[in-house]
């Protein structure tokens, strides 16, 4: 799993006020290639925080990706495949103030070990305005 505070990636531009929908892989460490594996029990659940704020801004939606074929009907559980789907609405959005940073953090709770919630997946976020 990734280390809590390892960043994935570039900065993920987002706006004042956009609603937003990340899709997300997360990735067996040290790696960075392997897809990760879930199971069909465990939890996932998202917070986003102002970088260097311990106390979150927002807690988005977040679900498994199951990818859906041409009539809906999904293709993929999404946890074996180790990808993850984090809305935020545009209320949620509007919390954002234009030209601070801020983290999207996810966390998984395996269902084997519910004492052992890991974070997954750890992103930042660029906030810009919207025209």
């Amino acid at each position: 799993m990734i280390p809590l505070g390892t960043l994935i990636g570039p900065p993920v531009p987002l706006t004042v006020g956009g609603a937003f929908k990340l899709p997300i892989q997360c990735y067996v460490k040290p790696s960075g290639t392997v897809p990760a594996r879930f199971k069909a029990g465990d939890t996932i659940e998202a917070a986003v925080y102002r970088k260097g704020v311990k106390t979150p801004v927002f807690t988005p939606e977040v679900t498994w990706y199951t990818r859906p074929d041409d009539l809906g009907t999904p293709t993929q559980t999404g946890y074996d495949e180790g990808q993850v789907w984090a809305f935020g609405t545009s209320a949620q959005a509007d919390l954002f103030i234009v030209g601070h940073e801020y983290v999207l953090q996810v966390d998984w709770t395996p269902s084997s070990d519910p004492a052992n919630t890991q974070p997954i997946a750890v992103m930042l976020l660029s906030i810009g305005r919207s025209y």
